[in-house]
């Protein structure tokens, strides 16, 4: 896994989640840090980064809504 792919998948990630939740890059980072998404999207990059981003931001708000979020 190259650190320099997850990175950029990640940035990539939280703009389509930020951009589909209306929130800013800044504030959808926070909140899927705060709700664990981050990680769980850095721990299975592998597979993730194979996926739409639409699919992606689907998984990434119910992730978040299982740990206590409130985005839908």
């Amino acid at each position: 896994m190259n650190t320099k792919d997850v990175i950029e998948y990640m940035i990539a990630l939280v703009n389509e989640f930020a951009k589909e939740c209306g929130l800013t890059d800044r504030e959808a980072f926070r909140y899927m840090k705060r709700f664990g998404a981050i990680d769980f999207f850095i721990e299975h990059y592998n597979v993730a980064h194979t996926q739409s981003f639409a699919d992606m931001v689907d998984v990434a708000k119910e992730f978040c809504r299982k740990n206590g979020g409130e985005i839908a």
